[in-house]
């Protein structure tokens, strides 16, 4: 098809993404981020952080590379581009992935029941349990929460319920009792709030999959990316950084063990 000037649709389209591009690229050599690069220094220099890694990219140009502060202050080792960092909640990320790869094998449906894979799963709302679907427990609309969100007078405390990280020696298999026996927040799919829910989708994922969260990791994930370092658990020698907590206004080491998987998260 011809516009008026007799150019054809897709040579006018190609002749203006040639110009967006150029002048894309003009702009993005001439971009530098003085300011990101002072708030990442005072954040520093007043122990806001103890240590930070950012890198910035536009259309595959690296544009800011910073690299600061301390990977582990009390071994005197300094925070560099190959510190490797513990994901925490961002493992949450993962796990949602891992699922739509076995939705894609055919092996798991969003539609589905968590009964489906754990059979004794079942939280109440109004002295009823609801069906709680995958999907439900991946976007946080399950009814579930987090001890951490509800405080330590909130039920999730006074069930001894894990938030992961801090009790990395309780099974899931006793941590989902706990779960179970608090209602939920809300009915399934009425409502909002930022849960345990992933952790949950987490031990489904082994059971649809017959293999354990760090195999279907490397299998599904790390292997075909090259992702070395992306495991659940300490698997090489490598320099990870030290983990450290803001508390009024002073950052102080954790020195406990930090779990590094979906279950607990």
């Amino acid at each position: 098809m011809k516009d008026l000037n007799g150019n054809t649709e897709s040579d006018l389209a190609l002749g203006i993404a040639d110009v967006n591009a150029e002048h894309h690229n003009k702009a993005s050599s001439q971009i530098n981020f003085p300011v990101l690069r002072q708030f990442l220094e005072q954040a520093l220099s007043r122990n806001q952080v103890m240590g930070a890694v950012v890198l910035v990219a536009y259309q595959g140009q690296l544009l800011l590379n910073f690299a600061g502060g301390w990977a582990d202050k009390e071994r005197a080792q300094v925070m560099q581009e190959e510190t490797v960092f513990r994901l925490g909640s961002l493992s949450k990320s993962v796990s949602s992935w891992m699922t739509l790869c076995l939705i894609e094998q055919g092996l798991m449906s969003l539609k589905d029941r968590i009964t489906r894979y754990l059979p004794h799963f079942s939280p109440s709302f109004d002295a009823i349990c609801p069906p709680i679907s995958i999907h439900h427990l991946l976007t946080h609309t399950s009814g579930l929460s987090y001890r951490f969100i509800d405080g330590e007078d909130g039920l999730y405390a006074q069930a001894q319920i894990s938030d992961g990280v801090d009790r990395p020696d309780l099974d899931w298999q006793e941590n989902f009792r706990r779960i179970s026996s608090v209602p939920l927040r809300f009915s399934p799919g009425t409502g909002w709030r930022y849960s345990l829910g992933v952790d949950v989708v987490g031990q489904a994922l082994q059971t649809a999959s017959g293999k354990g969260l760090p195999e279907l990791l490397e299998d599904t994930i790390s292997r075909p990316l090259g992702l070395r370092h992306c495991s659940f658990y300490l698997r090489d020698h490598f320099q990870m950084a030290a983990h450290y907590q803001n508390q009024a206004g002073r950052l102080t080491r954790v020195d406990r063990e930090l779990d590094l998987g979906l279950m607990p998260a």
